[in-house]
């Protein structure tokens, strides 16, 4: 055996042996053992203070656990503070350790040291599974955090995809629905920290968001329990689902209302590319790995400029790019989960279920008719949402690449359709801004327009490219197909 073997399974000993003294305190009292935690285990401890606060999310994991624990212990604690908390990121998987301070109006508003933990799935449907719920143990009292979490390794999780949202009339059936009641979500604030977990993760790379723009307009609960006395009881139901509709509005003020935002590919945010810092590349056949920094400009901020980096996997046989970053730069204090998302991004390019089938012919003479599925663009959107300019541009780049004088300003877009199998949009524009959709755009490319002689030759082009995103990950993958040669227009 090698000595870098040697090293490495000492490492990982030593890591073993380090963890094994964590979980022997739960987790969450760890500071005197950082100082020999080694150099390969992925364990953060993290002190909050006035100038470093917790973030959103943690916050809301310890708004979680204290709603967990009020639930069963029929308690009313409210959150009051967090004090520190510590990470473990074990792939799939993190491992969070927070310790709060609760009140309790209960006994005249006194505070009280409130711990809990949750298991973060990283891949996949995203979900939180809490172990530990409970206000911190005194001196004198058996804590049980050790074997919480070890029995924590072993539970039975629910692998189940999530339901699709119910029909038209489905809230009509009272045994298994209840409609929440608007006095009710005051009294049962926890249901608003059910749904800014379920928004926040879905849009952990818009730094702008603002929770408190997020309205909730209507609340049903779901349970198979038919025999609940008071149809208001599901809301305490151990298993049950929650369908929870809202309204976000970042634009809100006094002159012009509340602006509502669709949840869509974007939430409140218009940034711009103003240039280029630095990029970097991975080679790692079948893909290249780009990391890509840049300037943006936020039009909403006056203008302001952001650092924004951006990460793809760069098919290089049968062309594809997948976006798993995009976000501008996390602050100083700020967690950076780019680990965790590049991680993530291996396992879902090597899923087996990845869609690797051929993208479609173009559509016969009278398909764009067909109003359901196909939505042709009108020109005046063509200058609102440029990004249709980006995805023509990178399918008719790629299989040009060698074409040195290649000018793409000369690209002329004169049609784009945009084909959903998504039926239920409201509006047909809505196909636009589609998680999974098919564009079909035909161009002109002009190579040697001048005011002498105009344009010519002009070459008439088509370009299909398939829009992918995940719903939770945001996980983005762009598929091309157009011209193949052009050789003959630059010779």
């Amino acid at each position: 055996m090698g000595d870098s073997s040697v090293k490495m399974l000492e490492g990982f000993r030593r890591e073993r042996e380090f963890m094994e003294k964590v979980r022997q305190c739960g987790g969450f009292d760890i500071e005197h053992l950082m100082k020999a935690k080694p150099g390969l285990c992925n364990f953060v401890a993290s002190e909050t203070t006035k100038d470093k606060p917790a973030p959103r999310y943690i916050v809301l994991y310890a708004r979680l656990g204290i709603h967990k624990y009020n639930m069963i212990q029929g308690t009313n604690l409210e959150l009051h503070g967090i004090e520190k908390y510590n990470v473990f990121h074990k792939v799939p998987y993190s491992i969070y350790f927070v310790t709060a301070v609760a009140k309790d109006p209960a006994a005249g508003g006194s505070l009280v040291t409130f711990q809990t933990s949750f298991y973060e799935e990283v891949f996949g449907v995203k979900s939180l599974s809490c172990f530990i719920a409970r206000p911190k143990p005194g001196p004198h009292e058996e804590d049980n955090a050790y074997n919480l979490w070890v029995q924590s390794d072993d539970e039975f999780e629910d692998k189940s995809e999530l339901p699709e949202w119910p029909g038209e009339n489905a809230f009509d059936d009272k045994k298994h629905y209840y409609v929440v009641k608007k006095s009710e979500l005051r009294e049962n604030d926890w249901i608003r920290v059910y749904l800014e977990l379920a928004f926040l993760t879905a849009h952990l790379s818009i730094r702008s968001l603002d929770l408190s723009k997020v309205v909730i307009t209507k609340v049903a609960v779901y349970t198979s329990d038919e025999d609940m006395a008071l149809p208001n009881e599901k809301l305490n139901a151990r298993n049950a689902i929650f369908y929870i509709k809202y309204k976000y509005c970042p634009n809100e003020n006094e002159a012009h209302g509340c602006k509502p935002t669709r949840d869509g590919v974007a939430i409140g945010t218009n940034l711009e590319l103003h240039g280029i810092e630095k990029y970097n590349v991975l080679r790692k056949i079948p893909y290249f790995i780009h990391f890509v920094t840049a300037v943006a400009k936020d039009p909403a901020a006056g203008g302001s400029l952001v650092t924004f980096q951006t990460s793809f996997y760069e098919e290089v046989y049968g062309k594809s790019l997948s976006c798993f970053i995009a976000r501008p730069k996390p602050g100083p204090h700020e967690e950076d989960n780019a680990y965790n998302l590049w991680v993530q991004s291996d396992n879902e390019s090597d899923d087996e279920t990845e869609d690797k089938s051929e993208l479609p012919e173009w559509p016969g003479e009278n398909a764009f008719d067909d109003k359901k599925h196909y939505y042709v663009v009108e020109k005046s959107e063509l200058g609102k949402n440029d990004w249709i300019r980006v995805y023509l541009e990178l399918a008719f780049l790629v299989p040009n690449l060698s074409i040195r004088s290649l000018d793409l300003s000369k690209v002329v877009i004169t049609k784009v359709a945009v084909y959903t199998s998504d039926e239920d949009m409201a509006l047909p524009n809505e196909k636009l801004n589609a998680r999974n959709a098919i564009f079909y755009i035909k161009y002109k490319y002009c190579p040697n327009e001048n005011e002498d002689h105009g344009c010519k030759p002009t070459r008439d082009g088509v370009a299909i490219v398939r829009r992918k995103m995940d719903k939770i990950s945001g996980y983005t993958t762009l598929s091309f197909q157009g011209d193949c040669n052009w050789r003959d227009t630059f010779l």
